[in-house]
Formats: structure tokens, sequence, C-alpha cells
């Protein structure tokens, strides 16, 4: 595969590994711990070496590659659907985030005072995410990105999606798509991309994840 190739795939299974999580944290209550820390600590990757970087290797994208592969050209389950629902709405809304500077430059300045303060939000497991970081990811997200239509509606359980620190989870979650969903952008993806290559998009993430399995 060659370098374009592989950036747009990994931000991509970015997206869809965010879109994942939220959906998740909406229907159960909780999500895979791995795939969370790596999309949230992507958010933290200010000026990466690379779209590899950002996600701390491709193992940090693992979920993401594998609902590539598993789910982009086969599957028509409910949930899946609702998965990639969320993923276009992310695509458009990074596109629109990136026109408006204002609002760039005020994620990107709430971003590194989060970041500069996350020391003081140290948990026993230094790959935990403290709770505090989350709170403040999710205030971040309404002040910014929910302010721009259309606003993701997502589906789950009223029981969960009631729950204060779920709907934070699910608003972080889904400010590491809006991350990933610029990166897409920025290596040259776009919506046609993704309903025109399906089957070129799953075979790199099927490449992507047997690199991974040998290292």
């Amino acid at each position: 595969m060659n370098q374009k190739d592989r950036d747009r795939c990994l931000a991509l299974a970015g997206v869809f590994q965010a879109g994942k999580l939220a959906q998740q944290f909406a229907h159960d209550g909780k999500a895979d711990p791995q795939a969370w820390q790596h999309s949230i600590k992507s958010l933290f990757s200010i000026n990466p070496e690379s779209i590899e970087a950002v996600f701390g290797g491709v193992s940090g994208v693992k979920t993401g590659l594998q609902l590539i592969n598993d789910r982009l050209v086969k599957s028509n389950d409910e949930l899946d659907l609702e998965m990639l629902r969320y993923v276009v709405i992310l695509m458009h809304l990074a596109k629109k985030m990136a026109k408006n500077q204002d609002m760039s430059n005020a994620i990107a300045e709430g971003l590194t005072n989060i970041a500069e303060k996350s020391s003081f939000f140290q948990t026993e497991n230094a790959e935990d995410i403290h709770p505090t970081t989350i709170t403040k990811l999710a205030e971040l997200y309404r002040l910014t990105v929910s302010t721009l239509q259309p606003q993701i509606m997502v589906d789950g359980e009223p029981d969960y999606l009631k729950q204060a620190a779920i709907a934070e989870k699910i608003r972080a979650a889904l400010f590491a798509g809006i991350r990933a969903a610029h990166l897409w952008h920025q290596v040259g993806g776009n919506r046609f991309r993704v309903l025109f290559m399906r089957r070129q998009i799953s075979a790199t993430a099927e490449e992507l994840l047997a690199e991974e399995i040998k290292t």
C-alpha cells in the first residue's frame, strides 16, 4: 500500500473507532478500554510526526480497522448502520469546524490547557483516563463542536444516556472522532471515497491488521 492509502485508512479507523466507542457507552454503559484510551489520548497529539503517531501506532486504532474490514462492505446490521451514521456526521462536522478558524483556535487552546493540567489528574494506573479530564473534554466539545449543525443525536439505553458521566464519555469519544475526521480530510479523504472505494479501504485495513499481528 502507498503512504497516502495507509494514512487515510488509519485516520478513517480513528473515526470508526470513536463512533463505536460512543455507541458502546450509549448502549452498554461501557466501552473497550484500550480503544478508549488510545482515542482519547489522540486528542492531545498536537504536533504529531505522522498519522500513525497520533494513535500511538497501528494498534491504537485496531478496533477501528477491524470495523472497517468487517463491516464497511458487508454489514447491514442496524447497529452498524447507526455507527456509520455517526461516522458520516463526524466527517461533515469536522469539515465545518475546519472552516471556522475561531472555533479551531478555541479547540486547540482548550486541548492545550487540558493537556497542561492533566498531570494533576493522575490515576493510580497511569494508563487510565481521569474522570476530570473527560469532564473537561466533554465541556470543550459542548461549547464548540456541539454548536455546529447537524448535532449528533446519539441513540442508546435511556438509563445510560441520562447519566452525566456516561454522557461526558460519549461527548469525549465524539470529540476524538472529530479529531480523526479532521486528519482524514487533511490526507485527502472525503465521504465519496468511503462510498465508492469501500473495498479498497477494507483491503487496506486488512493489510494493516496483518501488519499489526506480525509486530
